[in-house]
């Protein structure tokens, strides 16, 4: 059912919506970032609606616009948007501040109080001197390769296969360094694709050398699979179950509060749209 669901689906959806709710209608992409994203906004004012997925957002959201229709804002995934150069010519769109939302909530405060619960002192000191921005930087670094990856796909249309990729099997858990031969030997493996093993490893090598923004290159999912494995044993003795990217990404979400909210640009264009739409609104009042 959701494969046959669209935008302009999602946006007959939102009209109908709008006889009963008058008040602001925020359209994110999934399920998760609803549960994220509504610990912080008022329901009374605002409803959120599911696009299921970016496409769907974007051209829900292009619907509504050209129909002048008020009230109406959509937060979504940045991708690659910023390394491609892709830009949306939409007035009321917002993009995470990282590739996407998981990885934004990684950049904050978020990830400080996750470890302070799960990780153990002593080993951040001997790794990283309780330095979490070295910390977050090894993570990033060991999630390159992958990300190469994805972006050799997405600019080639290769459709390489990541879902249920086992990151341990590649990523060491005593340092995180990375095989390379054994991740794209893994992905081409698992990949419907005419592209090659050498095809892309020379490509992974190569964008090696280029200076992309981390954060905009890396994919939440494999950061928290790689956090994962660091918990394990460089930075912790977690159990092997309580390490599954799942786990970490719900950790880190429930450590989402106000305090790392507020420090993000999408919060911030987001109160931007506000101020913009009045008398619409989006968030509840800030506890204090």
């Amino acid at each position: 059912m959701i494969k046959q669901i669209d935008g302009f689906y999602v946006a007959a959806q939102i009209r109908f919506v709008r006889q009963v709710h008058k008040g602001t209608i925020l359209i994110l992409e999934g399920e998760t970032d609803a549960r994220i994203l509504e610990r912080f906004t008022d329901l009374s004012a605002c409803q959120i609606e599911i696009g299921f997925g970016k496409a769907n957002v974007l051209e829900a959201l292009d619907s509504l616009e050209d129909d002048g229709f008020a009230g109406v804002v959509a937060l979504v995934d940045a991708d690659f948007d910023r390394i491609i150069g892709t830009q949306h010519e939409l007035e009321n769109l917002c993009l995470t501040d990282a590739h996407d939302l998981d990885l934004t909530i990684f950049a904050t405060s978020a990830l400080d109080r996750y470890l302070a619960e799960f990780a153990d002192k002593d080993a951040l000191q001997r790794e990283f001197k309780s330095d979490l921005k070295a910390l977050r930087q090894r993570v990033l670094t060991a999630s390159l390769p992958i990300a190469y990856c994805r972006l050799m796909s997405e600019q080639q249309n290769l459709d390489l296969y990541f879902k249920d990729l086992r990151h341990d099997e590649f990523i060491s858990v005593d340092d995180l360094t990375v095989e390379i031969d054994a991740v794209t030997t893994k992905i081409i493996a698992r990949s419907r694709t005419s592209c090659t093993v050498s095809r892309l490893k020379t490509y992974v090598t190569g964008s090696a050398v280029k200076s992309y923004d981390l954060y905009q290159l890396a994919n939440g999912h494999d950061v928290a699979a790689i956090l994962g494995i660091a918990l394990r044993k460089l930075v912790g003795s977690r159990r092997m179950p309580q390490t599954w990217a799942s786990e970490i990404e719900s950790g880190l979400r429930l450590a989402f509060d106000w305090e790392a909210i507020t420090n993000t640009l999408m919060y911030r264009c987001l109160r931007g749209w506000e101020a913009n739409n009045k008398p619409y609104r989006i968030f509840r009042q800030q506890p204090v």
